[in-house]
């Protein structure tokens, strides 16, 4: 099974609103590594796929589209505080904050 994140957490920079340009950081992950090949795990969840990257690259990389084919995605809530969730949660809150600004 290929564990989905069912919702985009709080701090997803594919949600609307977010303080980080998503399509910025998609041409830099494009320009420096060639674009997105593999999936992403949610900075949320241990090995859950990044609910927003789902939904948005779901049939542009291999595992994805053949987890489709074969129906072995499993989607979960798997929003688990872990260290680097906490701190990506603080650095987006002052990006916030400064874009409010």
């Amino acid at each position: 099974m290929l564990r989905v994140q069912k919702k985009m957490c709080a701090t997803c920079v594919y949600r609307p609103g977010s303080p980080i340009c998503a399509a910025d950081l998609e041409e830099a992950v494009r320009d420096r590594f060639g674009g997105f090949d593999k999936h992403r795990i949610c900075h949320s969840s241990h090995d859950a796929v990044c609910g927003g990257f789902w939904r948005r690259h779901k049939d542009k990389f291999a595992l994805g589209q053949i987890a489709q084919r074969l129906n072995v995605v499993q989607f979960v809530q798997d929003n688990i505080p872990t260290k680097i969730s906490k701190s990506v949660k603080k650095a987006w809150e002052a990006l916030r904050a400064q874009k409010d600004r």
